[in-house]
C-alpha cells in the first residue's frame, strides 16, 4: 500500500496527509504511458478512452459510452454522484474486451467540459496480497492442528490421524490425503493413517505397504508425480500424487501424500519452502509424541525386564563420587530415593573380600578407561550377602568420560552353581569309583576317534585314553565279539541309539563282559557329530546269567521228564505252560499246549469249583489243594490231586495260578470199588432180615388167595368180598417191590458228580430199609427230624453211614443186653441246624466205647466186634464219605453210649 502512496503523493504539497486519499493534481500522463485515461461529459458518458491499457476496454477511442457501462461491480457507485469523489483516490474495476476484470487504481479530475479519469492498473499487487491472505490463513489453520498434536498426551492410530489428516485436508483443500511413517518391521514405508471426503474414490489403506519407489525419493523437496513422466515407474492408481517430506537429522521421519493432487494448481500461493513448513508444523510434535510413547514403552520393557532379571543399570559420575542407580536397585539395597548414594556408601554394600578388587578397577576405569567385569557379593536390604555381576562399560561423550553399567542378580544361578560344581565333584568320585565308564567319540570321516574317557576306565581296565587313541577299540575286544562291536557302531549310524554287549581285555589279560549304551549327537543339518556312551562291566552278571540258564536248562529237564504234572495257567484256566505229562494226559502236542483252556474238560460244577478257589485266594494265603475230576474225550473220568499256588500284581490281583499235580485216578476208583464193598457188606448184613420181611408179604398174599380160591369154590365170595382179599393182595405186592427197589438203588454204584439233597431224605431212605429189616427188632428206634436244609454231595453215600452206624449201634445194644439182660436198649437218630452246618447224630445206650479206643474207630481195618463179625472198615469208609462231601464224622461217649454226629456244610443261600 505505501508504494501506491508514494507513487501518486504530490511534490508541491507535501503538508496534505497521505492516508486521506486526496489528491490536488496528477502528473502529466502521455498516450503511451501504461495507465488508462477516461474523458467523462457532464451526462457520465466517456467520449475519449487513451493510455496503454484502453484496447483492453469494451470501447473504440472514438465512441461514446455510458461510464456505468464500462465499470464492473461495486465500482458503479461511481456514476451516482461524480463530482463527489474529485481529488480522491479510487479503486474502480472495469469490465474488459474477453470478459474478465481489469482492476485500477486512480482519480477524478474536474474538467470544463466534464471529467477525467486517470487510473493505473493494480490487478497483480491484488492477486499477491489475495495470495498472501490465503497463505497466511493455510498457516494459521496448520498451526490450529499442530497445536492440537502437542497437546495430546497419546497418540492413537488411526483414530487421531483421520481427524489431524482431516483438518489438513480442509486447509490444503485436498480430496485424499495420507500419513506414511517407516515400517519397523518389513523395513520401507506404511500409512498409518488417511482421509478423503466422501467423493474420492480409496487410494490409501492403513497399514498399507508402500512401494519401493518411494525410498528412492530426495527428502529435501517436495516431489510431484504425474502418470506418464517419463522414467517413472508407476506405482499409484491416481493420475498425480503430491509427496511431501519431513526430515531432520535423523534423515527423512514421515511423508504426507496428497492424491490426486497437483500443487501448483491446487494451491499456487504456496511455494515448495511452504509445503516443507507446513508439513513440518504437524509431523515435528507427532514425531516427538511418537518418540516419547515409544521411550515411555521401552523404559516401562526396561522396568519389567529388571525386575525379572534382577538388574538394574547404575553410572559412576567421578567428579562428584556419586553412583546413580536404578529404581530397583535403589530399592533392592535399600537407599533412600532422595538422597544421593556417594562411593563410600557403595563400597560398604560390598563384602569385606571384594571390596578392594572393586574398588581398584573403578579407580582403573575412572583413570584409563578400561572397563572391567566382577562378580561380587553385595548385602541387600535384608542384611543378606547375595550375589552378584557387575558389568561396566565406558561412554566418551563432549571430551568426558562416563562409566556406567549393570548390575546383575546370580544368586540364584550362583547357588545351583555350587551345588553342580558339589554334584560334580561328587559324581566324578562315583564315576571313578563305579564299574561303569563313560566315553565320548568323536566322529570324524565316517570313524569314530576316541577323545573323553572317564578315569574309573583306569581303576576297572587299568587303560587310558591313550591307549584307546594309540589302538583301535575293536584290538581290545574279544574275537568272537569283534562282529557284534562292529554290527553296534553301524546300528548307532543308522537309527542314532545302540546297545550291545561284549568282552573286553584288561590289562592283566582278563576279559569283562561290557554292556554298551551309546547315543548318537546330530548338529542342526543332521550331520553326525559324536557319539556319548556308558560301557558297565556286568561280568559277575553275565556269569550269574550263565549259571542261571545251566541251572534253568536242568530244571526245565526235570520239569519236562517228571511224572508229575507241572503246568501254569490264567484265572481263566487259559494255559500258559504245560509239561510233557500234561500233553500226553491231554493228547494235545506240548507246543500246542499254550493257550488251550483247561475249563473244555471240566464239567460244570468242577468249573464252579476251580473259580471259587482262585476267588478265595489271596496274597496272605495263596496255597491250596484240590481233587479235581476230568473229563478227556474218548476216555473213562481221570483224578488228578492239584497243588495250587495263585501269583498276584502289585494291587493283590491273581494273575496266574501254578499247579503241580498227580494222577489220583486209581486210587480213586479204588475207594469207590471199596465203598461199594462196604455198601454190599451192609446189604449182606441185612440180607437175612430183608428176606424175612420179603417172605411175609408173599406168605399174606399166599393166604389171601387160599381163602379167596374157597369163597369161589363154595360161593361165598361176593364181589366185595373178592374186591377187599385182591386190595390185600396188591398191598402186599407194593410193600415188597417197595423194599427191593429201594434195596436195588442203595446197592447201585454212586454217581460221579455231587448233587444238592436234604439229610432228612437220605435219613428216610436208611429207615425205609431199617424198618423193613429185623435189624431194629425189640431196639426202641427214636427218629426226630427238623427239615433241614439242602448240602452237596451223594444221598446214597449219606444213607449207607447212617446204615453203618444203625448197624453197629444194634450190635453193640445186642452185646450189651447179653451182658446186660435188664437193658432197654434204644437209639435216638435225630437231625438239626447249627449256623451254617446239618447236624445228624445217632445215639445209643450200649455203655459207649472205651475212651482209650476213641481215636481208633476211624482207622482202617480196626473192629471192637468179635472175629468174624466186622471187617473194620465200616467206620473208616464211612469217615471217608463225609470227609469227600466237605463234612465231618466224630464220635463221643455220652449219656451212657456212643454218640456219633455228623456235620455237612449247608449250601450258601439255604
Amino acid at each position: 500500500m505505501q508504494v501506491f502512496k508514494d507513487w501518486f503523493k504530490r511534490g508541491e504539497e507535501p503538508q496534505a496527509p497521505p492516508e486521506t486519499g486526496i489528491v490536488s493534481s496528477a502528473p502529466p500522463v502521455s498516450a503511451n504511458s501504461p495507465c488508462l485515461n477516461l474523458s467523462i461529459d457532464a451526462l457520465g458518458r466517456v467520449f475519449e478512452v487513451s493510455g496503454s491499457l484502453s484496447d483492453r476496454l469494451p470501447i473504440a477511442i472514438s465512441q461514446v459510452v455510458p461510464l456505468e457501462q464500462l465499470l464492473h461491480g461495486q465500482s458503479r457507485y461511481l456514476v451516482t454522484d461524480l463530482a463527489a469523489f474529485v481529488q480522491q483516490m479510487l479503486d474502480l474495476s472495469f469490465v474488459t474486451r474477453d470478459g474478465g476484470i481489469l482492476h485500477t487504481r486512480g482519480w477524478l479530475k474536474a474538467e470544463i467540459q466534464g471529467w477525467s479519469l486517470q487510473a493505473f492498473e493494480v490487478g497483480d499487487f491484488l492477486a499477491r496480497l489475495h495470495a498472501c491472505e490465503q497463505r497466511l490463513q493455510v498457516f494459521s489453520q496448520i498451526s490450529a492442528v499442530a497445536q492440537t498434536v502437542r497437546g495430546t498426551e497419546r497418540v492413537e492410530f488411526p483414530r487421531h490421524i483421520h481427524d489431524w489428516l482431516g483438518a489438513m485436508a480442509q486447509a490444503l483443500r485436498l480430496a485424499c490425503v495420507a500419513l506414511a511413517l517407516p515400517d519397523t518391521l518389513r523395513g520401507g514405508w506404511q500409512v498409518v493413517g488417511h482421509y478423503r471426503d466422501a467423493l474420492t474414490p480409496v487410494f490409501w489403506d492403513d497399514g498399507q505397504h508402500l512401494p519401493r519407489e518411494l525410498q528412492h525419493y530426495a527428502g529435501d523437496q517436495p516431489v510431484q508425480w504425474l502418470r506418464g513422466d517419463a522414467g517413472v515407474a508407476e506405482w499409484h492408481a491416481a493420475d498425480s500424487v503430491w509427496l511431501v517430506p519431513y526430515a531432520d537429522y535423523q534423515g527423512i521421519r514421515a511423508w504426507l501424500l496428497c492424491s490426486p493432487y497437483v500443487a501448483h494448481q491446487s494451491m499456487p500461493e504456496l511455494n515448495t519452502r511452504d509445503w516443507l513448513d507446513l508439513f513440518a508444523h504437524i509431523a515435528a510434535p507427532l514425531l516427538q509424541r511418537l518418540d516419547e510413547q515409544h521411550r515411555k514403552v521401552h523404559g516401562e520393557r526396561v522396568d519389567i525386564l529388571q525386575s525379572l532379571l534382577g538388574t538394574g543399570w547404575w553410572e559412576y559420575v567421578p567428579r562428584s563420587g556419586v553412583f546413580l542407580l536404578a529404581p530397583c536397585l535403589t530399592q533392592r539395597f535399600g537407599f533412600s530415593q532422595d538422597a544421593a548414594v556417594t562411593l563410600a556408601d557403595w563400597l560398604e554394600l560390598l563384602s569385606p573380600v571384594d571390596r578392594d578388587e572393586f574398588r581398584i578397577r573403578l579407580g582403573d576405569a575412572e583413570l584409563s578407561g578400561r572397563a572391567f567385569e566382577q562378580v561380587v557379593r553385595l548385602r541387600d536390604a535384608d542384611d543378606a550377602l547375595c550375589w552378584f555381576r557387575i558389568h561396566t562399560r565406558i561412554l566418551n561423550a563432549n571430551g568426558q568420560r562416563r562409566i556406567v553399567g549393570a548390575v546383575l542378580d546370580i544368586n540364584d544361578m550362583k547357588l545351583k552353581e555350587v551345588e553342580a560344581d558339589a554334584a560334580t565333584t561328587r559324581l566324578k568320585s562315583l564315576v571313578a569309583s563305579a564299574p561303569a565308564v563313560i566315553y565320548v567319540n568323536r566322529y570324524d570321516d565316517g570313524v569314530f576317534v576316541p577323545v573323553f574317557c572317564s578315569d574309573s576306565c583306569s581303576a576297572l581296565l587299568g587303560w587310558t585314553l591313550d591307549d584307546f587313541v594309540q589302538r583301535s577299540v575293536a584290538d581290545f575286544i574279544h574275537p568272537d565279539d569283534r562282529d557284534i562291536y562292529f554290527a553296534h557302531t553301524r546300528t548307532l549310524l543308522s537309527q542314532g541309539v545302540a546297545s550291545c554287549r561284549y568282552r573286553l581285555i584288561d590289562r592283566d589279560g582278563r576279559y569283562h563282559w561290557l554292556q554298551d549304551e551309546a547315543k548318537l549327537l546330530r548338529d542342526e543339518r543332521g550331520i553326525p557329530i559324536e557319539a556319548v556312551g556308558l560301557c558297565l562291566d556286568v561280568t559277575d552278571a553275565a556269569q550269574a546269567a550263565e549259571r542261571v540258564r545251566e541251572s534253568e536248562e536242568r530244571y526245565r529237564i526235570l520239569v519236562e521228564d517228571s511224572p508229575a504234572i507241572i503246568c501254569r495257567y490264567r484265572p481263566d484256566l487259559t494255559l500258559v505252560y504245560a509239561n510233557r505229562p500234561l500233553a500226553q494226559y491231554l493228547g494235545i502236542r506240548q507246543e500246542n499246549l499254550p493257550g488251550t483252556s483247561l475249563a473244555t474238560y471240566l464239567s460244570a460244577q468242577e468249573l464252579t469249583q476251580f473259580r471259587e478257589r482262585h476267588r478265595q485266594m489271596t496274597p496272605s494265603e495263596p496255597v491250596g489243594t484240590a481233587l479235581v475230576r476230568m473229563d478227556l474225550p474218548g476216555r473213562e473220568h481221570i483224578w488228578w490231586v492239584l497243588s495250587e499256588r495263585g501269583v498276584f500284581d502289585e494291587q493283590g490281583k491273581l494273575i496266574e495260578v501254578q499247579a503241580v499235580g498227580r494222577d489220583d485216578t486209581e486210587l480213586q476208583k479204588a475207594r469207590q470199588m471199596l465203598n461199594q464193598s462196604a455198601k454190599m457188606a451192609v446189604l449182606g448184613e441185612m440180607a437175612t432180615g430183608l428176606a424175612h420181611e420179603i417172605n411175609q408179604p408173599l406168605n399174606v398174599m399166599r393166604i389171601a388167595l387160599t381163602n379167596t380160591l374157597k369163597g369161589v369154590e363154595n360161593g361165598s365170595a361176593n364181589p366185595e368180598y373178592l374186591k377187599n382179599k385182591l386190595g390185600r393182595i396188591e398191598q402186599q405186592i407194593t410193600r415188597a417191590a417197595k423194599i427191593i427197589n429201594h434195596m436195588r438203588i442203595f446197592g447201585r454204584r454212586s454217581e460221579v458228580e455231587d448233587d444238592l439233597f436234604s439229610p432228612d431224605e437220605a435219613i428216610e431212605g436208611a429207615m425205609t430199609l431199617i424198618r423193613e429189616g429185623e435189624l431194629v427188632r425189640d431196639i426202641d428206634l427214636t427218629l426226630q427230624l427238623c427239615g433241614t436244609p439242602q448240602v452237596r454231595g451223594h444221598a446214597d453215600q449219606l444213607e449207607q453211614v447212617i446204615i453203618n452206624l444203625l448197624v453197629n449201634a444194634k450190635d453193640a445194644l445186642i452185646s450189651a443186653r447179653d451182658k446186660h439182660p435188664e437193658l432197654e436198649p434204644s437209639i435216638l437218630l435225630r437231625s438239626h441246624r447249627e449256623d451254617d452246618k446239618v447236624i445228624v447224630q445217632v445215639q445209643d445206650n450200649a455203655g459207649g466205647i472205651d475212651p482209650l479206643l476213641l481215636d481208633r474207630v476211624f482207622d482202617p481195618f480196626f473192629t471192637t466186634k468179635p472175629v468174624g463179625k466186622g471187617t473194620g472198615l465200616g467206620l473208616s469208609v464211612s469217615y471217608g464219605l463225609v470227609n469227600q462231601m466237605g463234612g465231618k464224622l466224630s464220635v463221643s461217649n455220652q449219656q451212657g453210649g456212643a454218640c456219633f454226629r455228623i456235620e455237612l456244610p449247608v449250601v450258601a443261600g439255604e
